[in-house]
């Protein structure tokens, strides 16, 4: 798939390793933290839908109006997935993919409406 990053998951891992996230997150610190795999979880977990988009797309043929977020750093739904997924919608976009800003005038995300 164009733009789809393979070492995605290498980035997540370095980044939840550094020291300041560590204590952020009120986690260890100096551990090295790695990602298990679902057959070494000690319960029972179901993944969800491989997609949610057939779902969406029926609340929004319903009128309602759906925020879908996704964090530059989320292992779970890049965001190069969710913008791929909201291209899928077909939905009209009346705000184009632009920067909002935090009060000091940094970049705090993107935004698309």
């Amino acid at each position: 798939m164009a733009g789809y990053d393979p070492c995605m998951e290498y980035y997540v891992e370095a980044y939840l390793n550094t020291g300041e996230v560590q204590e952020a997150l009120h986690a260890r610190t100096n551990t090295n933290w790695l990602a298990c795999p679902r057959t070494s979880v000690p319960f029972h977990y179901t993944p969800g839908p491989v997609s949610v988009v057939p779902t969406i797309r029926r609340l929004v043929e319903r009128g309602l109006s759906i925020w879908v977020y996704s964090g530059d750093l989320d292992s779970t739904c890049s965001i190069t997935s969710t913008r791929y997924s909201v291209k899928d919608l077909n939905l009209p976009v009346t705000t184009p993919w632009r920067a909002w800003y935090t009060p000091d005038f940094e970049v705090g995300g993107y935004v698309q409406q």
